[in-house]
């Protein structure tokens, strides 16, 4: 039945009017509070679906959910700052890994300059992926990429808690309004608090979760420790057993994290967990236009970042499977709908981006039009660095 209902809401027709010159523009909410109603119990009865994982439900809610939003599905609800159409995006030199290099005391995990600004877990679980695809790539500073990384996993390891999941700071530098929900959190929840983090078994904690045991995976396969992969191991088993979200890039994470752990340790179990909670809590909301339904899922950040956990659920299906036919379909349709974004309206300084982009790239293989989106697209920093090193490593 969730194989039939899996492929029957692909013919669930979107909302064009995204691209529609007399609609919605990005950044712009209904303001009919008639609507807002309607739009609140919609994401209501999503959610009541996913905690039950019942695809047929998931599917009838979110296709209200649609209707709800009316011409504001597939919106993003904030706007974004673009630079000019044909505008290159910046690329990391030679100099700039030599100052990545100078600046790894300042960078290091558990060091005055963290303490001070309070950083989440993702942020350190992206420096070791990009430290250990920049050592990949045989930079000359090699070595002490490696060096740094394993000093990034070990402090995820040192905040993991015994459940598996990552906890997230307690008084974050992030926007006001993470601000505001942790410092919620702290309130309601004290007795949570520990060395600075909150340690809430929540929803919100797919994300650094997702981010941490992806790093860790990664960490064991180019740094060969048992401890990562350890660690990893326990951050996937709780993701399998985590209740799905009504917020499509929070699965997306876990469907990041098991991915990697299928492809590193070649069981079953994590590759059938990402292809469930690709199919219950990813692709549902995605529209024929090749856009996320939801107004906050719309935002190019998150609908990259959901690209890149289904382009890294592809790597490990084979090609004959028919899950992975679909996923493959609706990835590329993803994928093409923000290219033909970024061809029309410029590119962003956006490092998740870049990532999804690029990492589409690799798997699909060459696209004129999307290489030229790419050239458009992406900030810099040790992540995309560290892609960036990789992907060109590999065309040489």
């Amino acid at each position: 039945m969730v194989a039939r209902t899996f492929l029957l809401f692909l013919g669930v027709s979107g909302c064009l009017a995204a691209c529609a010159e007399d609609g919605p523009k990005p950044g712009q909410r209904p303001t009919d509070p008639r609507q807002q109603t309607r739009i609140m119990a919609a994401r209501q009865d999503l959610a009541s679906a996913m905690r039950k994982a019942d695809l047929d439900a998931i599917v009838a809610a979110e296709a209200e959910v649609r209707r709800s939003l009316g011409s504001f599905a597939g919106v993003p609800e904030d706007s974004e700052v673009l630079t000019l159409p044909g505008t290159k995006a910046p690329r990391p030199t030679a100099t700039d890994f030599r100052k990545l290099t100078a600046r790894m005391a300042t960078l290091a995990s558990g060091s005055d300059h963290a303490k001070k600004n309070r950083m989440e877990l993702r942020q350190m679980a992206y420096l070791a992926i990009g430290l250990l695809a920049m050592s990949e790539a045989e930079l000359p500073d090699a070595a002490e990429y490696r060096k740094q990384a394993a000093i990034e996993l070990d402090y995820l390891i040192s905040k993991q808690a015994a459940e598996g999941y990552f906890p997230y700071p307690a008084d974050p530098v992030a926007p006001p309004h993470l601000q505001r929900a942790a410092a919620k959190a702290v309130q309601e929840h004290p007795d949570k608090v520990n060395g600075g983090f909150v340690y809430l078994d929540a929803d919100g904690a797919q994300f650094d979760t997702g981010c941490a045991s992806f790093a860790l995976a990664n960490g064991y396969q180019s740094l060969k420790n048992e401890r990562f992969l350890k660690a990893a191991r326990a951050a996937g088993d709780w993701a399998l057993a985590f209740p799905l979200s009504a917020n499509w890039n929070y699965n997306s994470f876990s469907v990041w994290q098991l991915a990697k752990l299928a492809k590193v340790t070649g069981e079953r179990k994590y590759r059938d967990g990402a292809v469930r909670l690709a199919k219950l809590g990813v692709l549902p909301g995605l529209m024929d236009n090749g856009r996320w339904s939801d107004q906050h899922n719309a935002k190019a950040v998150y609908h990259w970042i959901m690209v890149r956990s289904l382009v890294a659920l592809l790597q490990v299906l084979p090609s004959e499977d028919e899950d992975a036919k679909v996923i493959r379909s609706k990835t590329r349709l993803a994928v093409q709908a923000r290219v033909e974004d970024v061809l029309r309206d410029g590119g962003g300084n956006s490092v998740l981006a870049y990532v999804g982009l690029a990492e589409a790239l690799e798997f699909f293989g060459h696209e004129e039009k999307w290489e030229r989106a790419l050239a458009e697209t992406g900030g810099l920093n040790p992540y995309s660095a560290g892609v960036y090193a990789r992907r060109h490593a590999a065309a040489k």
